[in-house]
This record gives structure tokens, C-alpha cells and sequence, in this order.
């Protein structure tokens, strides 16, 4: 059976060998005013690079591929997270590494945490701050749309463990 090669296995992304594929990569973008380079591809592919290597098919993320085109390999465990928030972006000046973590932190900061949060940081850190002052999870609770037992999860670092006490 044949081992199937992973994309960094492969080839070095930033090398003459890569160009022809760079070349490809690069027809697929297109370079806008404010400095993003908007993925042109079809949307309902959600921004995705195909190419052909030793008779296998690698697909991944456009911002991935141009991480490794212009900046190198992808170290195991992190991911390609955009500085200007838009996904279909692929402007490598754009571009940073890091953990799921980090990507969160990233868009809470930035005020884009939308999901079904029924809490906000500053919520979180002020709970925080009444568990340690010794108030009960049920009265903390009364303050805000969830249950003691999601407090006790703030509390002890179960739940929002990603958001960091700024002092």
C-alpha cells in the first residue's frame, strides 16, 4: 500500500520546485486596495488550494498554503489566523501563527466573538473576581442569563478558560 505523502512531507513550499505551483496559486487572488489579497475561487469551497503531487491530491486552506509559500512550513498544532479578520484572505503580511487559543483571544479582542455566547469578558472577569471574594455560585448566577452550575465552571477554569485577568 502506498504511503500517502503529507503537504510538508513532500516539498519545500519556498522552493524552485514549488514555483510551478506558487504560479498556480497565485492566479486564484487578486491584490485589493487596503492590502488583502481576496481569494477569487469559488466561495462555496470556503477559500481551499488543491494541487496534485505524486499522483495525490492535497487540499487545505488558501491562508495555509500561502503561509507556506511565502513565509514556510506550518509547525504541528497551529493555525494560519488573519490580522484582518476576512477569511478569504491570503496576503501573507496578513498572516499570523497560533493555537486555537491565541485565533479566540484574537477575535474577542478584536469584539467579534459572536457564537452563542450568553456571557462577555468583562463578565467573566468580574465573576472571576466574586468567586474569589467567597460569593456563592446561586447569587452570582441571579446576575446573569446562566446557571450556578456554569458559574462554578468559570470559577474553577472549566469554562472561558482562554480569558486572561489583565492585572
Amino acid at each position: 500500500m502506498r504511503k500517502f505523502p503529507t503537504i510538508d512531507g513532500v516539498m519545500d513550499w519556498t522552493s524552485k520546485e514549488a514555483c510551478p505551483f506558487l504560479q498556480q496559486f497565485e492566479e486564484h487572488f487578486r491584490k485589493k486596495k487596503r492590502g488583502c489579497w481576496v481569494w477569487n475561487d469559488d466561495r462555496s469551497k470556503r477559500a481551499r488550494f488543491s494541487v496534485r503531487i505524486e499522483g495525490w491530491v492535497h487540499q487545505e486552506s488558501a491562508a495555509r498554503t500561502a503561509w507556506r509559500f511565502y513565509r514556510g512550513p506550518i509547525p504541528s498544532g497551529l493555525l494560519v489566523c488573519h490580522t484582518c479578520d476576512q477569511d478569504y484572505c491570503v496576503n501573507p503580511e496578513h498572516l499570523f501563527l497560533g493555537t486555537y487559543a491565541d485565533n479566540t483571544q484574537d477575535c474577542i479582542a478584536k469584539g467579534r466573538f459572536v457564537g452563542n455566547a450568553k456571557l462577555r469578558v468583562d463578565d467573566i472577569l468580574n465573576i472571576r473576581r466574586r468567586c474569589e471574594d467567597g460569593e456563592s455560585h446561586s447569587s452570582i448566577a441571579r446576575d446573569y442569563p446562566v446557571g450556578r452550575m456554569a458559574i462554578g465552571k468559570i470559577c474553577r477554569g472549566k469554562r472561558w478558560s482562554h480569558v486572561k485577568d489583565s492585572a
